[in-house]
């Protein structure tokens, strides 16, 4: 195995799934010590990534709970993936070809739409460019499921998200629908991808593009 990342509780690791003769990402958690909140986010994702099966969704493959010296911690097991999409926008910047562009983009809204039509529906509510994964072949896959939910996705109130992806009704403390703010977010992204630039810290009318975009002035 080789140590793919560090947290205060998380390791991840690379190991090789004999059986299967594959790359895998081994994601362990020491649960002992770890907020409430965390915690419930932990179990929160295993339970939603367990439902998914899409070519552009992170692929959970299985989980179990370990007792070691008192201490519990949380193993699931994932495919690997290379790195997150920032470090590739970070590294073409406004270099990326158009064609790689609309392969991206596609990608994610397939796995979004997958998300919005499975049964029952599945919102994300933290979709970032560090959220989505890329495999060495260049397949883009969506991840971090823990602010994810699928109860009453249309009549949100929680604050969950990054501000400087977070759609403004999240922001002002609104019921929210999530498909729509999933959505929101996603548009943040190929603005990102394509300008290699933030639209703004966040979405408020005094930030010149989300004026523009509140405005509908969408040919500036």
């Amino acid at each position: 195995t080789q140590l793919f990342g560090r947290g205060t509780y998380k390791n991840v690791y690379k190991a090789f799934d004999e059986e299967e003769g594959m790359d895998v990402a081994w994601n362990q958690v020491k649960v002992s010590g770890l907020p409430p909140e965390e915690k419930q986010r932990l179990m929160h994702e295993v339970e939603i990534l367990k439902k998914l099966d899409h070519k552009n969704i992170l692929k959970f493959y299985h989980s179990w709970n370990v007792m070691e010296k008192g201490e519990m911690s949380v193993n699931f097991i994932t495919e690997a993936c290379e790195g997150t999409l920032n470090k590739y926008a970070a590294k073409f910047k406004t270099n990326l070809d158009m064609r790689a562009v609309k392969s991206w983009s596609r990608q994610i809204l397939r796995g979004l739409e997958y998300l919005h039509l499975h049964d029952p529906p599945i919102v994300h509510r933290d979709l970032k460019l560090e959220n989505i994964l890329v495999d060495d072949n260049m397949n883009l896959k969506v991840a971090d499921f823990g602010f994810a939910t699928f109860r009453k996705v249309h009549n949100l109130k929680s604050y969950r998200g990054t501000m400087t992806y977070m759609a403004p009704e999240i922001k002002e403390g609104l019921v929210y629908d999530g498909k729509q703010t999933d959505v929101f977010s996603v548009g943040v992204i190929l603005f990102i991808i394509v300008l290699g630039i933030f639209p703004f810290k966040e979405a408020k009318k005094d930030e010149y593009f989300f004026a523009l975009l509140h405005n509908k002035k969408y040919d500036k």
